[in-house]
């Protein structure tokens, strides 16, 4: 048996919520599954065969629930630096979109 999360009555309203939630990304859905799962004593290993992921993804999601809680189950989106020439080639469409006069004026605002 792994170590109980203990939750607030607001956070495991939150969780239900989630886990219910049929218009989040299954991905969420799995997280509040996960915490609701430790919450009720299940072991890790119980758990990840239950979610069908690794252990790891578990300890993962505990973690994090631990120690930032609710906001600790959003996605982190490391990202990735511009690409070169990108902020030149941006300047150029909007200098040529402002400059541009279309033919038959179907961008130009109409007024009634």
């Amino acid at each position: 048996m792994a170590e109980r999360i203990i939750l607030s009555p607001t956070e495991r309203r939150e969780l239900k919520r989630m886990s219910r939630s049929r218009s989040s990304r299954a991905e969420e859905v799995r997280r509040a599954n996960i915490v609701l799962s430790l919450a009720a004593g299940e072991s890790l290993s119980a758990i990840s065969r239950l979610e069908r992921c690794s252990m790891n993804t578990v300890s993962l999601w505990r973690d994090r629930f631990e120690t930032e809680r609710l906001s600790g189950l959003w996605s982190r989106h490391r990202g990735r630096e511009p690409q070169r020439g990108a902020a030149k080639l941006e300047a150029r469409i909007i200098h040529w979109t402002l400059h541009r006069k279309p033919a038959d004026g179907s961008t130009e605002l109409e007024l009634p």
